[in-house]
């Protein structure tokens, strides 16, 4: 049989971290059961030559790292309790500065977060792509829109005009404030994959709920493919440490060598074991018709 398979990755100002870029080879995120911090985990896979060496690239893990031993000792504040709510007492504790990381595609920034999130031993954590995270905002904040209808019909201002008649509404509710409670009682360290925000209607849900998060004690790790000054980043999370991660070169695109180059027998499911492998790999591959000599 002959080869036929080839492959041709608000309470603190805003502060810039450093310029650099990467050049991380697509692998299966795990970490090794001698490894327990970013910077070993991230030497381990040198030394296996899972990933190749970057001067650059280092940078960014010790960033990482430095953020990994500070979420370690660190307890996120309680929910206040009614009587806190209602002096308007808030807590402080400060909570580690998150990354924003961005760059153009295939320079290893979802590779590094991932790295970054397997090492995090923390219950409460959560790693989602943005869009799946915006899409679960709207639909919390329309069930609790619905649920409060039920819950507070009887809740209602009377309005009185200048010629003595009024009128009866409801009061006018935020939803947003029990929706971040909610997202913060699941998760206070939260990774998002290509994070950006374009639309106005949702940067301003989500400055506000995440004025509600960061209150609350939440860790972002955020990785986009484009700056913050392109997006409506600056205004939504203003306390991230901005990197650029972006060297120009896509990793995926280089040249792959033998291990990356796979058989394929004629009576295996050739669609299928090709998905697999593109899904464990991250690689772009071309699958040709299989034909015996």
């Amino acid at each position: 049989m002959k080869k036929f398979l080839n492959r041709n990755s608000f309470k603190r100002p805003l502060v810039f971290g450093h310029l650099f870029s990467t050049l991380p080879k697509a692998t299966v995120n795990s970490k090794s059961n001698n490894a327990e911090t970013p910077v070993q985990v991230y030497s381990q896979k040198i030394a296996s030559q899972q990933l190749l060496h970057d001067k650059f690239q280092e940078l960014i893990v010790t960033d990482l790292d430095n953020l990994y031993k500070e979420i370690k000792t660190y307890v996120p504040p309680s929910p206040p309790g009614f009587f806190k709510k209602f002096l308007g007492l808030t807590s402080n504790v400060e909570s580690p500065q998150g990354l924003y990381i961005w760059g153009t595609v295939g320079t290893g920034k979802t590779m590094l977060m991932d790295l970054f999130y397997d090492c995090c031993s923390v219950d409460n954590k959560k790693r989602v792509h943005f869009n799946s995270f915006m899409l679960d905002v709207h639909d919390r904040i329309h069930k609790e829109k619905k649920n409060i209808k039920k819950i507070h019909a009887p809740d209602q201002a009377r309005y009185f005009e200048p010629d003595g008649t009024y009128t009866i509404k409801l009061r006018p509710y935020d939803p947003i404030a029990p929706v971040a409670q909610s997202i913060a009682q699941e998760s206070w360290l939260i990774c998002f994959d290509e994070f950006q925000v374009t639309d106005i209607g949702d940067a301003m849900i989500l400055k506000r709920l995440f004025t509600e998060l960061f209150n609350s004690g939440l860790v972002m790790i955020a990785t986009s493919n484009r700056p913050p000054d392109d997006l409506l980043v600056l205004q939504v999370c203003p306390i991230a440490i901005v990197i650029n991660l972006d060297s120009g070169v896509d990793y995926r695109t280089k040249k792959s060598t033998g291990e990356d180059t796979y058989f394929v027998k004629s009576e295996c499911d050739a669609d299928a074991e090709v998905q697999r492998i593109f899904k464990v790999g991250g690689r772009s591959l071309f699958c040709f018709s299989a034909f015996y000599n």
